[in-house]
């Protein structure tokens, strides 16, 4: 199955109420950059614009995804090459509906979840 089709599911069921997710961790919220690799995105809720923040020790090449709550890709964009250090991305936001997103990142070809995203408009 699609990562992104599973992790639409679990979010429209947890907005539905139907199941409750326990938090074990934190990625990227409330560091001030995050370590090397991990993102961090502000404002949240956010409306019309987020930052999508990451520190590298070297360059990387960034892709970013963004998914509805039911899976579907939203927003992608690819960044490119990434200079080594700290690096910041304006996220455009405007014309999405209010709701819960999940962002996927992949770096250097290698994906990893990020968080969700609150758009309020």
């Amino acid at each position: 199955m699609n990562p992104a089709a599973v992790i639409g599911s679990l979010m429209a069921a947890y907005l539905a109420g139907s199941i409750t997710f326990v938090p074990t961790g934190t990625i990227g919220i409330g560091q001030q950059d995050g370590g090397e690799g991990i993102p961090r995105i502000y404002p949240n809720p956010a409306r019309g614009s987020t930052v999508l923040q990451i520190r590298l020790e070297s360059p990387k090449s960034l892709e970013m995804f963004m998914f509805d709550a039911m899976g579907r890709l939203v927003r992608q964009h690819d960044y490119g090459k990434l200079p080594a250090g700290l690096n910041r991305m304006k996220v455009d936001l405007r014309g999405l509906p209010d709701g819960t997103y999940h962002f996927q990142l992949r770096m250097d070809g290698v994906s990893r979840d990020v968080k969700a995203l609150v758009v309020a408009d």
